[in-house]
């Protein structure tokens, strides 16, 4: 645990080659434990492992409930990224992320993302019905439930009218009170925690991400590609992922329901622009997160320090 940190490299002063830390919070704390304990020149090589960086998620949080920029962003950033001045390399996971931590980072960054393999589901375009999103739904605030809140407040009532009987089926884990007043709606479906999701994804035409603030990379929309559903997005999550849009996904502005719902319409309705939109995301999934990518990644990331 924390307490026990400083005693515990103390007690192995010169036995650690290289330590791995993720997120800023555990990085602040570390460093200052580890000042106490190595002095110049006998620290370990130390490799920071960023995630995200959280002050663009609060950023845009902050935008999305206020409609004003966040005139403290540059300097979240610039104290968020000082947190990293003892690494001899930043680990991230979007080459987005990498540009920004580039602008106040001068040390070697490394991008290495997550490994997922494809595996595309079997059933036809005429065959498959409904929209589906998979992920965390247990808490208020979380950008998870605030996108599935917003999409099916502003933008479910339009798709009635214009693709009638269609539903928005839930996965996950879904404790937020917000979820559960949605789930007495008619047409959202509260599926829960499943043991299998390769079913649902295997019946689902449209996968939607309408995410309003968000850090890191979207790893749902990694899935759902893998599985061949295309996916309807938010500009944001597209930005982070750095996807080609109208070509690997269809993007859609948040601030604009209409544009959300003729977007989940053009790729529920076009099987041409549906079967181009799944074969262009499984190709970009299948070059960008496989585990032999990963592993040469990784391999690099480790031996440059």
């Amino acid at each position: 645990g924390r307490k026990q940190l400083g005693e515990h490299l103390k007690k192995r002063l010169s036995y650690y080659d290289l330590i791995f830390v993720s997120r800023p919070h555990n990085m602040e704390f570390f460093t200052q434990t580890a000042s106490k304990v190595y002095g110049r020149g006998t620290w370990p090589k130390v490799i920071y492992d960023a995630e995200a960086i959280f002050s663009l998620r609060d950023a845009a949080k902050y935008e999305v409930f206020s409609g004003k920029k966040d005139k403290e962003l540059e300097k979240n950033i610039n104290e968020e990224v000082k947190l990293v001045d003892k690494s001899d390399l930043v680990i991230t996971v979007s080459p987005e992320e990498r540009k920004t931590f580039a602008k106040y980072y001068r040390g070697e960054i490394h991008v290495i993302g997550h490994a997922i393999e494809i595996n595309p589901t079997k059933l036809p375009f005429n065959e498959r019905h409904d929209l589906l999103f998979i992920g965390n739904l247990d808490y208020n605030s979380s950008p998870n439930v605030d996108s599935i809140v917003w999409f099916v407040n502003e933008v479910f009532p339009l798709l009635h009218d214009k693709l009638p009987g269609i539903n928005l089926k839930l996965v996950g884990s879904n404790e937020s009170s917000e979820i559960q007043k949605l789930g007495k709606r008619r047409q959202v479906e509260l599926l829960g925690r499943q043991e299998s999701l390769e079913p649902f994804y295997n019946l689902a035409k449209v996968f939607i991400a309408p995410t309003r603030f968000a850090g890191g990379v979207p790893y749902k929309i990694h899935e759902a590609a893998s599985f061949g559903v295309p996916v309807v997005a938010s500009e944001l999550l597209c930005e982070q992922l750095g996807w080609k849009e109208g070509e690997e996904l269809l993007v859609a502005d948040v601030r604009d329901p209409e544009d959300f719902a003729n977007n989940c319409v053009r790729l529920y309705t076009d099987q041409n622009l549906w079967e181009s939109v799944r074969k262009a995301a499984l190709k970009r999934v299948e070059g960008e997160c496989s585990v032999s990518t990963i592993k040469k990644r990784v391999e690099a990331a480790f031996d440059s320090v």
